[in-house]
Order: C-alpha cells, then structure tokens, then sequence
C-alpha cells in the first residue's frame, strides 16, 4: 500500500518486505505412482480417439486426443495410461484429463537426449530431426 502524508509534505513512498537472508534450497519433489495430465480437448463420442488405455506412452511424448488435434500435453514420465475421462471446471469448460500410470525403469533411463554436437549445418540438421522424431 502506498503510504501518503495527509498534508503532502513529502513524495509517497512504497513499501516492501525485505527478503529473507538465507532462502531455503529446493527440494526434489519425487514422481507419483500415478501423474494426471490435462489436455484441453473434450472427449467426442464421433471420433475415434488417438490414445486408448493400457497405450505405452514415452517420456517426452506427445499425447493428442485426435490424430488432427491442435492441442497435446508433453508427458514427463514414461508408462502406461491408466484412464482417460472428462474433466469440468468450474467456469464450465469441459476438457479432458489422461492419468499415466508410471514406470520408474523406463523413465529413469531416458534422461536427455544424448548428442555430439559439431559446429556444422549437417550436424545440426542431423540433431534436430532426431529430436523431431523422438517427440513424434
């Protein structure tokens, strides 16, 4: 809240907390047995879904509702969709949410991509295809 003499004899002025001296170190949060991700694409009755349950999915995947679905969610674990049902908030958007029951072996396993980088244009094209492919 800004601060201001009744009489104006001095600028206002803001005021602030001041931080703490010795902020806490992040802890590592560890993955959950089963991960609700949420994609923001209802479920239509229509259209053939393009991940069922008990599909495998990767870590780094994208999971799409439809085959020409706009809208994904990247999962962060690698495992097994558990459910997939739909989801009201409570302004009345309906979306859907996909439960991944995870597998600790495999998404340890899959940390980060890993690549000699070299400082030409086929290493780079080489590099990002890879990548393209592994997110498809």
């Amino acid at each position: 809240m800004i601060k201001r003499p009744f009489f104006a004899l001095t600028r206002p002025r803001l005021g602030y907390g001041t931080p703490e001296p010795d902020p806490k170190e992040p802890k590592s949060i560890p993955v959950p047995s089963n991960l609700i991700l949420l994609l923001h694409d209802p479920i239509d009755s229509t259209r053939e879904a393009f991940i069922k349950t008990g599909d495998t999915v990767d870590k780094g995947g994208k999971l799409r509702l439809y085959k020409d679905s706009s809208e994904y969610a990247v999962s962060p674990v690698a495992g097994a969709i558990r459910a997939i049902d739909t989801y009201s908030d409570d302004f009345g958007n309906t979306s859907t949410y996909v439960v991944i029951h995870t597998d600790p072996a495999k998404t340890a396993g899959t940390e980060a991509l890993q690549y000699e980088l070299e400082d030409t244009l086929a290493s780079a094209d080489e590099y990002l295809r890879t990548c393209r492919e592994r997110l498809l």
